[in-house]
């Protein structure tokens, strides 16, 4: 998906390259770049962290909870 997203910003630029002339080229073609750049680090990241979950049956109690009540 963040490769789509980068292929139709570079698109986006050639399209408004083409249509105002030299203007936006450079300018536009680094932002792009630079925007597509910092999605492929955020989905690196999230791609890479390690997804932790509780153990099954460690529900934590609350302080109400008495250890002699046999009732959950």
């Amino acid at each position: 998906m963040n490769a789509t997203g980068g292929l139709l910003g570079f698109a986006l630029a050639a399209l408004l390259r083409r249509a105002l002339g030299t203007t936006t080229g450079r300018a536009t073609t680094v932002v792009c770049a630079l925007g597509t750049a910092a999605a492929l680090v955020g989905v690196a990241t999230l791609a890479a962290a390690p997804m932790t979950r509780a153990p099954r049956g460690s529900v934590p109690m609350s302080t109400s909870a008495s250890a002699d009540d046999p009732t959950p």
